[in-house]
């Protein structure tokens, strides 16, 4: 019976993504998309082949800024339930990601800290973006875990779960914490 119902999921995963194709800047083949998904501003996001978005994923690309967003997913990826990743700069994920539950992925922000835009309704204030994020290829991303903007995480790396990632992380590195901080390197 789990057998069954993993292969009618994986159907009507199948099923979603045909109909949101459309849609969508490009959305590769093999593509599932899970139950419940908000989709904002497809035209701004590439999908490659052999992805899985999860339930309940959030996928937005705002225009907001003078160049149009872009948002990238490479193939082999994975977006699991409740993934959150928002664009108005540059969000590019490389191939065979795996990005576990609940994960926020943001390159902007309404208004900067300033004391002028803080006493603007937090509506009100313009959306700014800090830099582009970019994910390299093969890396993991643990549960809960929110990427900043104007990061570039290296190719293999492992975040931890829970951990706000702020600056840059090497390749190969293993990362934890809030500041997320390198606590090794692996060589070979």
């Amino acid at each position: 019976m789990e057998q069954f119902i993993y292969y009618w999921r994986r159907l009507l995963g199948y099923l979603r993504a045909g109909i949101y194709r459309p849609t969508f800047g490009q959305l590769g083949s093999k593509v599932t998309i899970g139950h419940r998904p908000t989709l904002k501003g497809t035209r701004f996001i590439r999908v490659d082949s052999d992805v899985t978005i999860g339930d309940d994923v959030v996928l937005t690309a705002w225009h907001v800024l003078s160049n149009p967003p872009i948002i990238t997913i490479g193939s082999g990826t994975a977006l699991s339930r409740g993934c959150h990743i928002t664009g108005a700069n540059s969000i590019s994920i490389g191939k065979n990601v795996g990005i576990a539950a609940y994960v926020l992925i943001t390159d902007n922000a309404h208004g900067d800290n300033s004391y002028e835009q803080m006493q603007i309704s937090r509506l009100l204030r313009p959306v700014v973006s800090k830099g582009p994020i970019v994910i390299d290829d093969n890396v993991w991303i643990g549960e809960k875990t929110t990427i900043l903007p104007n990061v570039r995480i290296g190719f293999g790396a492992v975040i931890g779960a829970n951990s706000v990632v702020t600056k840059d992380i090497p390749a190969y590195a293993i990362a934890v914490g809030n500041p997320a901080k390198v606590i090794k390197i692996q060589h070979e």
